[in-house]
């Protein structure tokens, strides 16, 4: 009986008491380590070897086998919050990675997933395209409303008040009630500070992240504004969340172009155009790190939303104020 207590697992609240929390850094003479919250019992012996600046202990890379052996000694694990990147030989990386299928997030709505080769690529960022009116925060939401009945998935605004934003999201759910995973799932956020919007992402963890739209954050027309937008998004799903899925919906400009820094265009994996101002919508990729750019569907719209169900796959057919710059060409900044 004595020997089962002995080797019973601790409490979580216990063994993170025994985890030593370690941060990898860099600045111009190279990466370094820090230690942010240094327990009293080691202080003493880690004055011995390590420098202490602002309540923080910092030390060398050539120094972390050393660390290790000691903090081992005082009964410590070490647990290391790396930076995000890949290393190694190109022999390597074609041994680890023999067969690389980029996972994908399926919509369940046949004709789109075959526009996007299979799906969103987890990992992406993508972004619907058009002009005023035209649906894309109609199939945004048509998108969020099949996602979050299994995933978490945070909606923001930066345009609607929640009123406006919810009663979309009523309208288009085809009069069914909402399930409790949906509820539960589905996160509705409206702000217009990006500081704001990334503080909440901050400690998230959800699958699919959408921002409507791009141009709605205060103050409006910056290009810094427009630039911290896409970028906090983006780095979302490159590095804090590389499973998840981001899509920003953006208005264009008058000759076609999405609207803010061309940055913003290089940023993203995907471009999805939507055209049309009558009952039939068109929807077309212009670009797709991820697969064909081929092709285009056409959709009906009702009150119920877009209706995929008799979508046309039609041959691409970009209008040329909808091409994207050839080689060579600049795009004109707002």
């Amino acid at each position: 009986m004595t020997d089962k207590v002995a080797h019973k697992k601790l409490p979580k609240s216990v063994e993170d008491d025994n985890i030593l929390h370690v941060t990898e850094n860099v600045d111009k003479k190279g990466i370094f380590y820090i230690i942010r919250k240094l327990p009293e019992v080691l202080q003493e012996k880690f004055a011995e070897f390590y420098v202490k600046k602002n309540e923080w202990w910092c030390f060398e890379k050539s120094e972390l086998k050393s660390l290790k052996k000691r903090v081992k000694k005082k009964g410590f694990k070490v647990k290391i919050a790396r930076m995000a990147q890949a290393m190694m030989s190109l022999d390597e990386a074609l041994t680890n990675f023999t067969e690389v299928e980029i996972p994908r997030l399926r919509s369940k709505i046949k004709p789109f997933d075959e526009l996007l080769n299979g799906g969103f690529a987890k990992g992406s960022t993508s972004t619907f395209g058009g002009d005023p009116g035209v649906g894309k925060s109609t199939l945004a939401t048509q998108l969020l409303l099949k996602w979050s009945r299994k995933r978490r998935c945070i909606y923001m605004n930066s345009e609607e008040t929640l009123p406006q934003v919810l009663d979309r999201f009523k309208r288009l759910n085809e009069q069914k009630p909402f399930t409790k995973k949906q509820r539960h799932n589905l996160v509705l956020l409206v702000l217009d500070n990006v500081d704001l919007a990334r503080a909440h992402l901050k400690d998230e963890t959800a699958d699919v992240i959408i921002l409507d739209s791009l141009g709605g954050f205060q103050p409006r027309g910056s290009i810094k504004t427009l630039r911290e937008a896409g970028s906090l998004i983006h780095d979302y799903v490159k590095w804090n969340n590389p499973n998840a899925v981001a899509i920003a919906v953006s208005q264009v400009t008058k000759d076609g172009q999405i609207a803010g820094p061309k940055s913003l265009q290089h940023l993203v994996d995907t471009i999805l155009y939507l055209q049309g101002n009558g009952r039939i919508r068109t929807i077309q990729p212009t670009k797709n790190r991820f697969g064909s750019t081929a092709g285009m569907i056409s959709v009906a719209m009702d009150e119920t939303g877009l209706v995929f169900e008799d979508a046309q796959e039609m041959e691409r057919e970009v209008a040329p104020n909808r091409q994207l710059a050839a080689p060579g060409e600049q795009w004109n900044d707002l």
